[in-house]
């Protein structure tokens, strides 16, 4: 055979083309597999710092299923609902146990300064006390709105209520220190990060959608409680 031929160039040209492609492909799967695996890895953790339980990265997998017992998806009705029902907002929920107590996790989701922020926050039997919190970001500032992650941060959390008896949200976080609002105030109120008001505000939003959104099956569950 002339390897010289023009044919011949051409379908060595596609072979390396197609064979280039498949090993990308193959290679791009694998990669997407473990970014998912990963991804569910971390948001784990995150659950887990939630409950004030910290752990190394391959400590996870195990100690996950020994905290958080369940999984429950609720419509915006508070009903609920099957994972694969037809509904256009879905929200989840972790039911969590530790120290002989019930605690619920809900997921968070907004916006700071710079682009996306998220986390969990642990409440507990009330539905209403923060039990513990952990935030994360996308690209907030080093040293100002990035300190939503720190856990001088998120300490400040526990213990705050997010609505009050008539289920007004209520959660804010201030600029000028808690202990200067009055007694029945403080209770909803966290201090904010000195330099990253735009983040701080986000972080308040974020918390107080959430209550709106998950507040009818609070609601109910609180009703069971009492029947």
């Amino acid at each position: 055979m002339n390897t010289g031929k023009t044919s011949y160039i051409y379908i060595f040209t596609v072979v390396v083309v197609l064979m280039t492609a498949m090993i990308l492909s193959v290679a791009s799967l694998m990669f997407s597999e473990r970014h998912s695996i990963n991804a569910i890895r971390q948001s784990q953790k995150d659950i887990l710092r939630s409950l004030h339980i910290q752990l190394k990265d391959e400590q996870v997998e195990k100690t996950f299923p020994v905290y958080v017992k369940d999984t429950l998806y609720v419509d915006t009705l508070g009903n609920v609902i099957q994972p694969n029902a037809d509904t256009t907002e879905t929200l989840r929920l972790y039911i969590a146990e530790k120290n002989d107590s019930t605690l619920y996790v809900i997921p968070v989701k907004g916006y700071g300064l710079w682009g996306q922020i998220w986390g969990y926050v642990a409440l507990e039997e009330d539905f209403n006390t923060i039990y513990g919190a952990t935030y994360d970001h996308k690209s907030e500032t080093s040293g100002l709105g990035a300190e939503i992650s720190t856990d001088q941060f998120t300490t400040r959390f526990k213990g705050k209520k997010l609505y009050d008896e008539a289920s007004t949200a209520m959660f804010t976080i201030v600029k000028t220190p808690v202990t200067d609002l009055p007694k029945d105030q403080q209770q909803y109120a966290v201090d904010g990060i000195t330099g990253a008001t735009i983040t701080s505000e986000g972080v308040k939003r974020m918390l107080r959608e959430a209550t709106k959104a998950y507040l009818p099956f609070f609601l109910k569950e609180k009703q069971k409680k009492h029947e």
